[in-house]
C-alpha cells in the first residue's frame, strides 16, 4: 500500500461481525479491498500494512475514549442545568452530535474542521 494511507473495516474484518461505523470519503481516493481469505498474506507480505492498522485501531479506541469524556462532562452539565424533558432532549442531542464530531478532532479527518 502506498504512503499516507488509511484503512478502514479491519474490525469487522477481525472479528467477523459488521462494522460499527459508516465511511465517507471527504476526497478522491483510491480503495483497495481485501477478503477474510488474503489477509494474512497482506499482513505478512508487507509487516507495515499490520503497522498500520495497529496504529489506526489504536487512533479509533483513544478517540472514543476521548469523545467519552468529553459526552460525559457535557451531560453532567446538562443534568445540573435543565428541567426533565430539557435534560431527554438535550442528553439526545449530545449524544448524535458525539457521533460524529469525534471524527473533527481525528488527525484521519482533520481537513473537516
Amino acid at each position: 500500500m502506498p504512503g499516507n494511507t488509511r484503512c478502514f473495516g479491519e474490525i469487522g474484518l477481525l472479528t467477523g461481525k459488521p462494522s460499527p461505523f459508516t465511511v465517507v470519503a471527504v476526497t478522491d481516493l483510491m480503495l483497495f479491498s481485501i477478503c477474510e481469505d488474503d489477509f494474512e498474506l497482506f499482513v505478512s507480505e508487507e509487516p507495515r500494512n499490520a503497522v498500520d492498522i495497529m496504529r489506526n485501531l489504536a487512533m479509533m479506541v483513544f478517540t472514543m475514549g476521548f469523545n467519552v469524556n468529553m459526552l460525559k462532562d457535557e451531560l453532567t452539565k446538562t443534568i445540573d442545568e435543565k428541567t426533565d424533558a430539557e435534560r431527554v432532549e438535550a442528553i439526545n442531542r449530545s449524544i448524535l452530535k458525539y457521533r460524529v464530531s469525534g471524527l473533527l478532532g481525528s488527525p484521519y479527518f482533520s481537513n473537516l474542521s
